[in-house]
């Protein structure tokens, strides 16, 4: 990288604020998207592979949003996004 490149990853906050704008980019920028999957992300929420999906498209999890939910939580890491999800503490 040099230094008259711009970053790639974009502009987002320091801390807990930055990965909060991070895993809402990574949804599309869907904010209810974001609420209804928070508490999965958090780990705040066990959630069966085979129930329906809380983002409300009426299909179940393993087949709408579980491979999201994983990738983000090997992007961001379980304790990051229980930090910025819950809204407790700073990184």
């Amino acid at each position: 990288m040099y230094p008259d490149e711009p970053w790639p990853g974009g502009e987002r906050s320091h801390g807990i604020q930055g990965y909060r704008d991070y895993v809402r980019e990574l949804l599309g920028d869907d904010e209810s998207l974001l609420s209804a999957l928070s508490p999965v992300l958090a780990g705040t929420s066990n959630l069966g592979r085979n129930v329906y999906c809380p983002c409300g498209s009426g299909a179940k999890y393993k087949k709408c949003c579980l491979s999201r939910v994983e990738e983000i939580e090997s992007r961001v890491g379980r304790n990051v996004l229980l930090l910025a999800l819950s809204g407790r503490g700073e990184v």
